[in-house]
């Protein structure tokens, strides 16, 4: 809206009225400093006064947007169309520019959840590296239920106290399972020297068994938090990955199109 126009406008109809500033001011319940900046164009009147404006002045309402006097009613509606499609236009723009905004967040959230599974699953194909998830909140606060971790492979005998490590229990309670647990202990064989370590889980105590370098799978090297929630979605397949993506170029496209048939009308 051009408001020095508007304020033109204003002080005009109200000078062809022979009334103040200060009297207007007050039979629209405002200040007289108001209606001074509404006609020095360094404002424009809440829309919540318009219409008693209007009527003091004895004008329409959109003769006062349109800061001019509009007797012709074909140009008068002509005038309400153009207003609207004006405002129409705004409201347009700022709705793709909200929807190119939302979809950028679900680009990025969908980039997370490639990254989370597809990166872990890559690692895990690695030689030297495993990924896998904590199903037991045996080893808090280090590692909380549903964290991820990855495994890297270690020699026994870099292996040091306190260490958290991954390895196939042999134990008679757990015989068989991948266990995470701390180093209690790192011991050798008198007679062998071979080396082996007790562990233990932070919350329960020592384990029973033992782990030697044929059941040693590695040390843990990074934790990712709550990823083990999404196991049951884990992106081994390829088919999903590529469905993600169709969706995302969809998203953008259809935004790009929009975004242009606004410009156009714009």
């Amino acid at each position: 809206m051009d408001y020095e126009r508007i304020g033109q406008y204003i002080a005009l109809k109200r000078k062809e009225k022979e009334m103040t500033q200060k009297v207007l001011a007050e039979h629209l319940g405002i200040t007289d400093r108001a209606v001074s900046r509404w006609e020095r164009g360094l404002g424009c009147p809440d829309i919540s006064l318009l219409e008693t404006l209007a009527q003091i002045l004895n004008v329409s309402v959109l003769e006062i947007l349109q800061g001019q006097d509009i007797k012709d009613e074909k140009k008068e509606n002509e005038a309400i169309v153009h207003l609207l499609n004006k405002n129409s236009k705004k409201i347009n723009l700022w709705k793709t520019i909200a929807l190119l905004i939302i979809n950028f967040i679900l680009l990025m959230a969908f980039l997370g959840f490639i990254f989370l599974f597809l990166i872990p699953q890559q690692i895990k194909k690695e030689p030297n590296k495993n990924f896998y998830t904590i199903d037991y909140e045996d080893m808090t606060p280090d590692l909380k239920l549903y964290d991820g971790v990855i495994v890297k492979k270690i020699d026994i005998t870099d292996i040091q106290y306190g260490d958290i490590i991954a390895f196939v229990s042999n134990a008679s309670y757990s015989n068989g399972l991948t266990l995470i647990h701390r180093v209690e202990q790192k011991k050798s064989d008198e007679k062998t020297g071979e080396i082996y370590l007790e562990t233990k889980s932070d919350k329960y105590g020592k384990d029973g068994g033992f782990v030697t370098k044929d059941n040693l799978i590695g040390i843990l090297e990074k934790r990712i938090p709550l990823v083990g929630h999404f196991l049951p979605i884990t992106v081994n397949n390829k088919l999903l990955f590529i469905m993600n993506i169709i969706i995302i170029i969809s998203i953008l496209f259809l935004d790009f199109i929009q975004l242009k048939n606004v410009n156009k009308k714009l």
